[in-house]
C-alpha cells in the first residue's frame, strides 16, 4: 500500500462529499481537484483521477478514484481534524497539469454558431 506524506499540522483539513460519500484529505489536493472539475464542465469532458483521501473510518489514507466530469457534483469543506493533512506534491500537480491541459484543450469558435465534434484530452474516456 502506498504511503502519503502527512504535515504536522493538526486542525483543517477539507472533507469531499461525492456520491453520497465523504472523504477527508488535504487542502491542496482538495482545491486542485475543484478546479480541475470546473475546467472539465467546460470542456465538457469526464476523466477519472485517483487521489489520497482517508474514508469514513479515518484510520488510514488511501487511494479514491473519482470520475469527474460537467455533472460532478463535489462538495469540499474545511473540518477540523485530529488526523495530520495529508499531502501529496505529485497528486497535486498532476491535477494541475490536467486542469491546464484541458483549459488549453477547449476550443474556441471565430463563429459562435460552429461545433466542434470532440476533445482529445489526455486522461479522458
Amino acid at each position: 500500500m502506498r504511503s502519503f506524506a502527512h504535515s504536522a499540522h493538526h486542525g483543517t483539513v477539507k472533507e469531499i462529499t461525492y456520491a453520497g460519500a465523504r472523504f477527508v484529505t488535504g487542502d491542496l489536493i482538495a482545491n486542485a481537484l475543484l478546479d480541475l472539475v470546473e475546467k472539465l464542465g467546460t470542456a465538457t469532458a469526464t476523466m477519472t483521477v485517483e487521489i489520497p483521501a482517508f474514508d469514513g473510518d479515518r484510520q488510514s489514507a488511501r487511494l479514491v478514484d473519482f470520475v469527474i466530469g460537467p455533472s460532478s457534483e463535489i462538495v469540499a469543506a474545511p473540518i477540523d481534524s485530529e488526523h495530520d493533512e495529508i499531502v501529496d506534491d505529485s497528486v497535486v500537480d498532476r491535477l494541475h497539469q490536467l486542469a491546464h491541459s484541458v483549459q488549453l484543450a477547449h476550443p474556441v469558435a471565430a463563429d459562435p454558431d460552429e461545433q466542434f465534434d470532440s476533445l482529445d484530452l489526455p486522461g479522458t474516456d
